[in-house]
């Protein structure tokens, strides 16, 4: 019988001694489990902050890059429109100032030119003007016009140079 007791005594203790083990496993879950949850709220705070820098510095990485680039396009908008409204009045002008004058213009241009260019053979090619006037002025200016000046009238010539159209001109060749 005493063995029986005191087997029954070493279950007793075995049993109470596994209890306290599972007791203090089971505080220390508890615990664990409170300093987690007391963690979430920080480390999500802790994020949302990490977050909110990255893009608050993104934001004026961009806001700046912006800010930069339209005093740039503000400047290249206004040239565009500068040399836009020129040519046109420029254009205007020469398209009221009439053949004669037009004519000048374009022997003062030959006067102004290297002798060397002029000295060989030239073709001249007219356009917009009247031939008889271009043929006058051109055989004025150049010695060794080649008697080939031809007048350019079946089709449209415009030659586009900083937008400026000519509708009218000479081309010595």
């Amino acid at each position: 019988m005493e063995e029986l007791r005191s087997t029954e005594i070493l279950d007793k203790e075995i049993v109470a001694d596994a209890r306290k083990k599972a007791e203090k496993i089971l505080s220390r879950a508890q615990e664990e489990c409170k300093n987690i949850l007391g963690s979430v709220a920080a480390r999500v705070n802790e994020a949302k902050n990490q977050k909110e820098s990255y893009y608050s510095e993104k934001l004026s990485q961009y806001e700046k890059s912006v800010n930069e680039a339209f005093p740039l396009e503000k400047g290249r908008f206004l040239v565009s429109f500068y040399s836009d409204e020129v040519s046109k009045a420029f254009n205007e002008y020469l398209e009221n100032l009439g053949e004669e004058k037009r004519l000048s213009l374009v022997e003062k241009r030959l006067s102004k030119l290297p002798a060397a260019l002029l000295n060989g053979k030239v073709n001249a090619l007219v356009f917009g003007f009247n031939l008889a006037g271009a043929k006058k002025m051109l055989e004025k200016n150049i010695k060794n016009l080649f008697c080939y000046i031809l007048q350019l009238s079946l089709f449209c010539v415009i030659i586009k140079c900083n937008c400026l159209f000519w509708k009218s001109g000479v081309l010595c060749i």
